[in-house]
């Protein structure tokens, strides 16, 4: 995620790294946690603002024991934990502001961005972990995020990838946001839409589409937006990409036809429309149509 992360943040912020090595392995969705490490690193960047400023990330090998006050707060159980740190030198919060930092809605920021700790630490749980904050005003911010290790070894060896960004989010037939809860419908069409020339980014619902939104709204240029989302809704979703971007393309697709669609989304502009199951020719030339208009 190195070169994502560097174009992600601020310019006036300064990205170190610090990974251990040989650590264990944990059992974990790498999207969400990629989503987990984003999420984290963009706070660190709103909070360093337009001041000149540091944001760290560092991976350690812990051990919780019996007697560990961190074990009994977070109730976890005894054993080997990765730690992922997250820390910036940005303003920091005040005891009020971290009594509620985690509370869905909550948010310092502007309108709409309150869902992103809320969703963290969510992932965090369902990996059996913990989410924890240090920060004072003025002092800047620390994020500990705690994995169970397993003992069970990685199925690939993890290899480095060199990211060109550029290349990445700029190719000649564009760059498509796929946003869908059926896992195996989005890994299909995306990894179809690669093959075809296209650059993709995914999202699993519409909180995770967001946050993309946000930190990409300059390089995508088109969503597929599937109706029925867990979470953040598709309408919510489509209203504030809208916003942000007004003139960012939507295709709506969904199992329901144009008439129930149009309901759901009554009083917006629907322009761009493909109902499942779809044929991948149909849908590359809805993109063409859809990108060359």
């Amino acid at each position: 995620m190195l070169e994502l992360l560097k174009v992600s943040i601020s310019k006036h912020a300064i990205l170190q790294i610090d990974l251990g090595r040989d650590l264990p392995a944990v059992q974990a969705n790498p999207a969400q946690i990629r989503q987990v490490v984003m999420n984290l690193v963009t706070n660190a960047s709103d909070a360093i603002g337009v001041r000149q400023g540091t944001i760290r990330i560092s991976t350690v090998l812990v051990t919780i024991s019996g007697d560990s006050p961190v074990r009994e707060a977070a109730k976890l159980t005894e054993g080997d934990y990765l730690r992922i740190d997250v820390s910036d030198t940005g303003r920091g919060m005040t005891p009020e502001v971290q009594a509620r930092i985690f509370d869905p809605f909550f948010t310092t920021k502007f309108a709409g961005r309150g869902l992103g700790l809320s969703v963290v630490q969510g992932i965090v749980r369902t990996h059996h972990g913990t989410l924890s904050l240090m920060s004072e005003p003025g002092q800047g911010t620390t994020f500990q995020v705690l994995l169970p290790c397993t003992a069970e070894r990685p199925q690939q060896t993890p290899r480095e990838i060199k990211l060109d960004v550029s290349e990445q989010y700029r190719s000649r037939a564009g760059t498509i946001l796929v946003v869908d809860d059926e896992e195996l419908l989005r890994l299909g069409v995306s990894k179809a839409l690669r093959k075809k020339g296209y650059s993709v980014i995914e999202a699993e619902d519409g909180s995770a589409a967001m946050e993309l939104i946000r930190v990409h709204k300059d390089h995508i240029d088109a969503v597929l937006l599937d109706v029925t989302l867990p979470g953040l809704s598709s309408r919510e979703v489509f209203e504030e990409a809208h916003r942000i971007r007004p003139d960012l393309k939507m295709i709506l697709t969904s199992a329901y036809g144009k008439e129930t669609v149009d309901t759901t989304f009554a009083g917006l502009r629907i322009e761009h429309f493909i109902r499942k199951p779809f044929q991948l020719g149909d849908l590359v030339r809805l993109l063409g149509d859809v990108l060359s208009a």
